[in-house]
């Protein structure tokens, strides 16, 4: 069409468009498919929340891909299942960095396979950047080619340690599995609990990708805590809850944001799940502000991506990623790699994205401004 309009005009504005036709073919070459990859657990237990982010980051791309791209480029997503294995994920982010070329990679979920590629190097020397890694990690937060657009442990665990304060539960234990994430959320809970000081009871582990919890529950039940915080997956955490919940329901019961709300409903069941409350470092995409949480409702009712995915507090986190990207390729040039890419990260400071602020700066560097407490209520609806 634009080809058709130019030929039109042709014989009166030859000059002018001569030099717009010149303009327009060396953007046209300049003009590319820029790949995203998303290396994740897409089967097995950890599935729904890897699909509910792709989800997510496929609506904002496709909302960038309709609006014409930026600067002429268009995107694509490129999906690899690690079945949350460590070496997979080694394995299949260098073989898409290798085949793919991606300008970056989003929402990597596997702890141990992100330190590993931290302690190779491997992200520096490939120069890709990592927005949205779903990793927990504290010595995580000052990787310079990671980018993450959720609160960190501690402010989350801060967060939801002062609301059970409010709530005058203050003497509280946690659960967590045994791996490196457990432990740093083990950390950070002492942290914030000696910060508001309030007593830890008591602590207890479960192994690692084990759903025994025979003896932690013993152990959780000799210390006669007011409140219990669940730092583990959607399906341990529902687990505990089904064992631990029937005899204890005097007692508060707290998920952080590694589980899936929706998940623990469906398992624990509407009557067990009610009254367990849970944290979230994303906007609620159910509610009117911030602005992205419309922005993103419209977006799915917009391309109608139904069947791959579910909107809800994971799909908007893939949403959130997927837009601080685009924001990013804007200011990234004309030739956007991930050198630039990161580039221009590292440049934005504080990015407000429709009301969303996500905060790079030297001093704050890799903090959301968002952490709240819901609660599970009647007919498994998420009460604020």
């Amino acid at each position: 069409m634009i080809q058709h309009e130019i030929q039109s005009l042709a014989p009166r504005v030859f000059i002018v468009t001569s030099a717009f036709l010149v303009a327009m073919s060396s953007s046209m070459l300049r003009a590319k498919e820029l790949v995203v990859t998303h290396v994740a657990p897409f089967g097995g237990a950890l599935a729904a929340g890897a699909r509910d982010f792709n989800f997510g980051a496929q609506i904002a791309l496709a909302e960038a891909n309709a609006a014409g791209g930026v600067n002429g480029h268009t995107f694509r997503l490129v999906s690899r299942d690690d079945g949350n294995r460590a070496v997979e994920t080694q394995r299949l982010l260098k073989a898409s960095v290798q085949n793919d070329a991606p300008i970056a990679a989003i929402g990597l979920t596997n702890q141990a396979g992100v330190d590993a590629l931290q302690k190779e190097n491997f992200l520096a020397n490939s120069r890709l950047p990592v927005i949205a890694p779903r990793v927990s990690g504290t010595e995580l937060r000052d990787d310079p080619w990671l980018f993450h657009v959720r609160s960190s442990k501690r402010d989350e665990l801060i967060k939801m340690t002062a609301q059970l304060q409010s709530l005058f539960r203050t003497r509280i234990a946690i659960v967590t599995e045994d791996d490196q994430a457990g432990r740093d959320a083990a950390k950070a809970f002492v942290d914030a609990a000696k910060e508001l000081g309030i007593a830890v009871v008591g602590s207890a582990t479960f192994p690692a990708n084990s759903l025994d919890f025979d003896q932690t529950i013993q152990r959780i039940n000799a210390a006669k805590p007011d409140a219990v915080l669940i730092s583990a997956s959607t399906n341990a955490s529902a687990v505990f809850i089904k064992k631990y919940r029937p005899d204890n329901r005097s007692v508060q019961v707290v998920v952080t944001s590694a589980a899936e709300p929706e998940i623990i409903v469906e398992q624990v069941g509407k009557e067990l799940a009610r009254g367990v409350g849970l944290t979230t470092v994303m906007p609620n995409p159910a509610r009117l502000s911030p602005a992205i949480a419309s922005d993103f409702r419209r977006a799915v009712e917009q391309f109608k991506l139904t069947g791959i995915g579910r909107v809800n507090f994971s799909s908007m986190e893939g949403y959130v990623a997927a837009r601080l990207l685009i924001a990013a390729t804007r200011r990234a040039g004309s030739n956007p790699d991930g050198s630039s890419i990161k580039a221009a990260l590292d440049a934005m400071r504080r990015v407000d994205l429709s009301g969303y602020f996500v905060e790079f700066d030297a001093a704050r560097r890799n903090r959301a401004a968002l952490s709240e407490l819901i609660v599970i209520g009647r007919d498994g609806a998420l009460l604020q």
